[in-house]
C-alpha cells in the first residue's frame, strides 16, 4: 500500500462519544463516522482481516471504496495496523499524539522566552 497521511482537524469540542472523535477524524466524509466506528468494533473483535473483505462490506451495508478508504485513513492515523493478515487497534495514535503535546510544550516554552 501506498504512503498516505491523515489529517486530523482539531477543535473546542468536547468528546461524549465514539462519533464525536471520529468526526474529528472524518471531517470531510462525515457519513462515513458510524460506519467507521462499526469497522472498529469489528477490528477490536478480531473479526476483520485482508481475505474477509466481501464478508464485511455486504455485512455493513457498504460498498467496497468506502470500507477501504475507511481502512486507509485509520491506518493512516494510526488507530490500525496489519500484522500479516489481520487488522488489529493500535497504540501508535495516542503515541504520536503525545509527542506532539510534549513538542509543543518545548516549543511554547522557547517561544516565551
Amino acid at each position: 500500500m501506498g504512503k498516505t497521511y491523515g489529517v486530523l482537524i482539531m477543535r473546542d469540542v468536547k468528546l461524549l462519544q465514539p462519533e464525536d472523535f471520529l468526526e474529528l477524524l472524518f471531517w470531510n466524509k462525515r457519513d462515513y463516522t458510524l460506519d467507521a466506528i462499526k469497522i472498529l468494533q469489528l477490528i477490536g473483535k478480531r473479526r476483520i482481516n485482508r481475505k474477509n473483505w466481501k464478508d464485511v462490506v455486504t455485512q455493513l451495508s457498504i460498498s467496497k471504496s468506502r470500507y477501504y478508504y475507511i481502512l486507509r485513513r485509520l491506518r493512516s492515523l494510526g488507530l490500525v495496523y496489519r500484522e500479516e493478515d489481520e487488522y488489529r487497534l493500535s497504540e501508535r495514535f495516542s503515541k504520536n499524539l503525545e509527542r506532539i503535546a510534549e513538542y509543543w510544550e518545548e516549543l511554547k516554552e522557547r517561544l516565551e522566552k
